[in-house]
């Protein structure tokens, strides 16, 4: 074995173990932020389909959350309640209650929810609705944010 040689076999090994921590915690970071990140589309189409939807057509700004809401119940509904949460916690409601049948859909502003002009928004929604025919309430919480860019 010549001199050095064992030096240089240790500082090897340790490079090629270095460069493998790296890539394994680069692959688990990678993961991570993909599996909590949603887009845009993604949000928009959940929405679109959910028992009480949200067209993609929402604009949140510095006066309210402008939505249309519609009906994918098959029975009419009653909205008794729109509420937007973010990190912070309630950020707004809607102030009146309304009926759709089913299939129906209305243009809705959700006041004290604002944003600054160009930043990125993400919202938890809650909507409050009961059946009229049969009296039953129901509190649906969405899984996916409604998320989108402030105007």
């Amino acid at each position: 074995m010549r001199k050095g040689q064992g030096s240089i076999e240790y500082l090897l090994i340790l490079g090629v173990v270095i460069v493998l921590v790296l890539i394994i915690i680069g692959v688990i970071v990678g993961f991570q932020s993909s599996v909590t990140s949603v887009s845009k589309q993604q949000s928009d189409t959940y929405w679109a389909g959910a028992d009480i939807g949200i067209l993609p057509n929402h604009l949140v700004n510095s006066s309210g959350a402008y939505i249309t809401v519609k009906n994918n119940r098959p029975f009419r509904v009653k909205i008794m309640e729109i509420k937007f949460i973010d990190e912070t916690g309630s950020k707004g409601e809607l102030p009146a209650s309304f009926t759709l049948s089913p299939g129906a859909s209305a243009n809705v502003v959700v006041g004290q929810v604002s944003c600054i002009s160009g930043s990125d928004y993400s919202y938890t929604v809650q909507v409050k609705y009961s059946e009229p025919s049969s009296g039953r309430i129901f509190t649906f919480t969405g899984e996916t944010p409604l998320i989108g860019k402030c105007q």
